[in-house]
């Protein structure tokens, strides 16, 4: 999902697949930053929505994708990391 800087297209209480929506938590150069809830698994969870600022599509994608990679490094190496479930 891709928006402007100024207009998050997420607000609480949206309902994206089986995700809901709770509050903004951030925001940043690159995403706006949503607490949400996992109804299947029964858990909060971190929803980043992209701020594409005039990117082409698929170069936002590819900088998500950079990005997910990057964290998924970070947190098998990093002992002080842990998965909440």
């Amino acid at each position: 999902m891709t928006t402007n800087a100024h207009q998050p297209a997420l607000k609480p209480g949206d309902k994206l697949d089986k995700y809901e929506i709770i509050e903004q938590v951030g925001v940043g150069g690159m995403s706006f930053v949503w607490k949400g809830y996992d109804r299947l698994l029964d858990r909060s969870v971190a929803i980043k929505q992209i701020i594409a600022d005039g990117e082409q599509p698929d170069v936002a994608r590819q900088r998500l994708r950079e990005e997910v990679k990057a964290l998924r490094t970070v947190s098998q190496s990093d002992k002080h990391l842990i998965e909440l479930l």
